[in-house]
């Protein structure tokens, strides 16, 4: 599938379960990506999960706290919030754990992002992924091995991008 605009070109290239993604501008090609996710099928939903599950698990578990995600560095986000936006998957908000006493814990600072009315939702995936990493970055860091993120990426839009 090709969608294109004035000077771009969006290409879809769907082999089985992979995809392959490749944004061109003026013939260049600006982003590419690909991954495994399965289209039309009942199964597009877990496949999509397990995807996010591979990218948050590379943080500390907080099954501790009856959660089941994980709280990651601020490079392993900034990592995460890439892979999410080359998944066209927006990012909810977050929140920030610390290490205290040896366990994680949250410390209730929180960003959200909520998406507005008639925004398209790339404009949504784009402008959500941004507002994370802003936060991330701007985050006031003292101990970078002691401050965390928990991210909440949008689970119900997985796989089901709408231009």
């Amino acid at each position: 599938m090709v969608f294109q605009g004035n000077n771009w070109q969006f290409k879809v290239n769907i082999k089985g379960k992979r995809v392959l993604l490749c944004l061109l501008k003026n013939q260049t090609a600006i982003l590419t990506t690909d991954f495994f996710c399965q289209i039309d099928s009942s199964n597009e939903y877990n496949m999509c999960l397990r995807n996010f599950d591979d990218i948050l698990s590379v943080g500390i578990s907080l099954e501790h706290l009856g959660i089941k995600n994980w709280a990651l560095s601020q490079f392993e986000t900034l990592k995460a919030l890439d892979r999410f936006e080359s998944m066209q998957i927006p990012i909810l908000g977050g929140d920030v754990c610390e290490l205290r006493n040896g366990r994680i814990e949250y410390n209730y600072d929180n960003w959200y992002c909520n998406r507005l009315a008639n925004e398209f939702n790339l404009n949504y995936i784009t402008r959500s992924i941004d507002k994370a990493r802003e936060y991330v970055k701007k985050y006031p860091i003292r101990e970078y091995d002691k401050i965390f993120f928990v991210l909440t990426p949008d689970r119900d839009n997985a796989g089901h991008t709408q231009w």
